[in-house]
């Protein structure tokens, strides 16, 4: 069924299992929520699925935030479409059957930079993260405390493609070693392709979300 959510329009697919985990799934700048339903069809029948679309128009799509340069986020817009996240998911977890599922942050390229972003400001509200083709901004890694400890509290899965025409390859370590410095183990997969998310890398997703999030 398709929503407005916090005024957002959203795909949300409800899994008849009650106790798994809600996938939120982010798409990428000058896209929109009607991208990624076609690539996350393999959890379709296990997890709960939510799509949905960036507040800001960016043709021939929609973004969550602007950038100033390759990489760097504008701060302001950085800092208003985390807070937007965060009420829109509050009020996607006040819908029946939401509120008590493991949430699972997810999207492709900026959909994942917001999903990682999210994650290490808010870790009490995240179990898991499965960033395609993403990395963590300065921004967001200067807004943790120093010294701050995530410990096993949020799993991540992270991947990346070797010929990535965006974002160079050696982000994906460079994004590992960040998450490791905060405590998280990631599930790292490195994959062949461009910027884009490969079935088998959504195969592998899938299955680490089933082995980290037993029904």
């Amino acid at each position: 069924m398709k929503l407005a959510i916090n005024g957002l329009p959203t795909h949300v697919f409800e899994a008849g299992d009650a106790r798994a985990p809600l996938v939120v799934a982010m798409h990428g700048i000058g896209s929109n929520e009607d991208d990624l339903p076609s690539a996350y069809q393999p959890m379709a029948d296990r997890f709960a699925l939510a799509f949905p679309r960036g507040p800001l128009p960016h043709p021939p799509g929609y973004a969550w935030y602007p950038l100033i340069r390759f990489g760097v986020p504008e701060e302001g817009s950085f800092a208003q479409a985390l807070e937007t996240l965060d009420a829109w998911l509050d009020e996607l977890r006040g819908l029946p059957g939401m509120a008590e599922r493991p949430l699972i942050l997810s999207g492709f390229s900026q959909g994942a930079i917001m999903s990682l972003s999210y994650a290490i400001r808010h870790p009490q509200k995240v179990a898991g993260v499965m960033a395609f083709s993403g990395y963590i901004p300065q921004l967001a890694l200067d807004a943790v405390p120093e010294g701050t400890a995530i410990a096993g509290g949020v799993r991540v899965f992270l991947t990346l493609g070797s010929r990535d025409s965006l974002f160079p390859f050696e982000w994906l370590g460079e994004t590992k070693r960040q998450l490791q410095a905060l405590g998280i183990r990631p599930e790292v997969v490195a994959h062949d392709g461009g910027h884009e998310i490969p079935r088998p890398v959504m195969e592998a997703a899938t299955a680490w979300l089933g082995r980290s999030f037993p029904t």
